[in-house]
């Protein structure tokens, strides 16, 4: 990824042994440019839904999210 300059290494001011990654402004565009429509779209889905229809919708999630979670603990 660095070679193809989506990210450069940089060294932590607070502990020189850490080294931390940056996203490149040039690949924050080449994301937006794919992702930009996608999200757009996702947004423009949510805003037609009430703040009731909102929940139920995320309660089913975190449901979900917990039945997987069980289930992993289980395997």
């Amino acid at each position: 990824m660095e070679r193809a300059g989506h990210v450069v290494r940089r060294r932590d001011d607070s502990d020189r042994r850490k080294v931390l990654l940056a996203v490149t402004p040039a690949a924050m565009q080449l994301g937006w440019s794919f992702f930009g429509p996608l999200l757009d779209g996702a947004t423009a889905s949510l805003d037609s839904y009430t703040a009731e229809e909102l929940a139920v919708v995320r309660r089913f999630l975190e449901d979900m999210s917990r039945g997987v979670a069980a289930f992993e603990e289980r395997a």
